[in-house]
């Protein structure tokens, strides 16, 4: 079984090779064959949630994360439940 600090570490690895390099957190950037396009919007509350675990290992990134949210645009201040990877075009859910 792997010791919590490996754990950690794999967790780090995971969420880094998610980020997009203006800092917004993504599903999947890509998988077997092809990219996964439905998996590649930024989510502003899985973003906060990824934000507030990684502050506890690496701060910085949790700051840049959160910056990155906070720069969406909202609707009367409200964020929607998922962007594109601009932050610009919103995609709304059905």
């Amino acid at each position: 079984m792997p010791s919590r600090e490996e754990l950690n570490g794999l967790a780090l690895r995971a969420v880094r090779s998610n980020l997009t390099s203006n800092f917004e957190v993504i599903a999947a950037p890509n998988g077997p064959g092809n990219p996964h396009k439905e998996y590649l919007h930024i989510w502003p509350r899985d973003s906060l949630l990824v934000a507030i675990e990684l502050s506890n290992h690496d701060q910085k990134t949790a700051e840049k994360i959160v910056k990155s949210v906070l720069n969406l645009p909202t609707s009367n201040g409200l964020f929607f439940q998922r962007y594109d990877l601009n932050g610009g075009n919103l995609t709304r859910m059905p």
